[in-house]
């Protein structure tokens, strides 16, 4: 019985190896990169920029929507399209043809750059957070589809859930607020009724104020560089009456092949 003490133990080993690895990496790769972005994307337009607004900088470490927490963040910040065609990998310097070559790469190359607090998937929010419903388009789809009152209501309990957890009324005045405006903003388009209305606080838009400065510059100069020539040119000498102006006269071989040089030509 001794001699088999050693491979039933590396057998057993070597299961539980792969029972801890098949506990990590499954939790990583049945996160949907697309899906994610879609979802992050969605947070970025409709929801980060307005923190700041309602006086709220970051969110708890508890929430799930704290983008620390979020998965594929960092990948996202590790992506670049050089191209229409081209997709770069800033952790690696490879060139790929689509985003979704480059997401497949981050999973099999780049998976020990997840920091160890992100494992939040985004993804798993998409219903939530109307990723599927951001566009008009799509949006007058859904109303026009049928819509089942008990989905919708398992999702509004689940985003009033989140909304309770990131931002507890209780905690004070602001957080009060943000509760509200995540309410509106999300949760109370979760209903069958034709006139819901998704993202009534409507996109976050970016400021342009820099851009008008330097339009606003470059056109003040410009008034008054030509102001500036209109003023030399008014104050230069004009010549008065009607002067007769000459010409030089065409000489040597120009005046045979010219004739018409030669002639005196009045210019009044």
């Amino acid at each position: 019985m001794r001699p088999l003490r050693a491979p039933l133990l590396l057998l057993f080993l070597g299961t539980c190896g792969s029972a801890s690895a098949q506990e990590i990496t499954p939790t990583v790769k049945k996160c949907s990169q697309e899906r994610s972005r879609r979802a992050r994307e969605v947070l970025d337009s409709y929801f980060y920029p307005f923190l700041p607004q309602m006086g709220k900088g970051n969110l708890s470490a508890d929430c799930a929507l704290q983008p620390s927490r979020d998965m594929y963040r960092v990948y996202e910040q590790h992506k670049k399209e050089v191209r229409r065609n081209q997709w770069k990998c800033l952790l690696c310097d490879k060139i790929f043809r689509t985003e979704h070559f480059l997401d497949k790469h981050f999973e099999n190359r780049h998976l020990s750059e997840i920091p160890s607090g992100a494992e939040v998937c985004l993804a798993d929010y998409c219903d939530v957070l109307h990723c599927d419903a951001d566009s008009m388009m799509v949006a007058k789809h859904e109303q026009l589809k049928a819509c089942k009152p008990s989905e919708m209501s398992k999702r509004r309990h689940r985003c009033e859930a989140v909304g309770h957890r990131c931002f507890p009324p209780e905690d004070g005045a602001n957080m009060a607020h943000l509760h509200d405006f995540f309410m509106h903003q999300f949760c109370d388009a979760h209903t069958c009724s034709s006139d819901r209305q998704l993202f009534p606080h409507g996109r976050a838009e970016k400021s342009h104020g820099f851009l008008y400065l330097i339009l606003g510059l470059i056109t003040v100069s410009i008034a008054i560089l030509y102001t500036c020539v209109y003023c030399i040119e008014r104050d230069k000498p004009r010549a008065g009456g009607m002067q007769r102006l000459r010409q030089p006269k065409a000489k040597g071989v120009l005046t045979m092949l010219m004739p018409w040089r030669g002639k005196k030509k009045k210019v009044y």
